[in-house]
């Protein structure tokens, strides 16, 4: 006999939900995730980061969906990365002809300064 206080999910992993469509949805229909969100939003706490989403059971279409994402995104910060260094390169560049520029311009003030006190 169910015990009144141990509250029991089903989950039938072949149903889809009838919110994100995601295989995997309890007797009333909705998916652990949205049930998970719903509850979230009623009391103010943060849905599951993405990352945890390798915790979910997925079909070997949508793993491999999940690595071409991933494989992307992977390029995509690998690509930024090297955009940054460029960057960064130009930057140093930039700060040490700056710098020159500078120290010449002090050089000149200086020099222009203690030719007015000779004279």
């Amino acid at each position: 006999m169910p015990d009144a206080d141990v509250a029991t999910i089903t989950i039938d992993m072949d149903k889809p939900c009838v919110r994100c469509g995601k295989k995997g949805a309890s007797d009333s229909g909705i998916c652990l995730d949205c049930i998970a969100d719903t509850f979230a939003q009623r009391h103010g706490r943060r849905s599951p980061m993405p990352d945890q989403m390798a915790l979910m059971p997925m079909s070997a279409e949508e793993l491999r969906k999940k690595a071409r994402e991933l494989a992307q995104i992977v390029s995509e910060v690998a690509e930024m990365a090297e955009e940054h260094a460029q960057r960064r390169l130009e930057m140093k560049q930039e700060k040490e002809q700056l710098l020159k520029h500078l120290r010449l311009t002090a050089q000149a003030i200086r020099e222009q300064g203690i030719r007015e006190g000779e004279a």
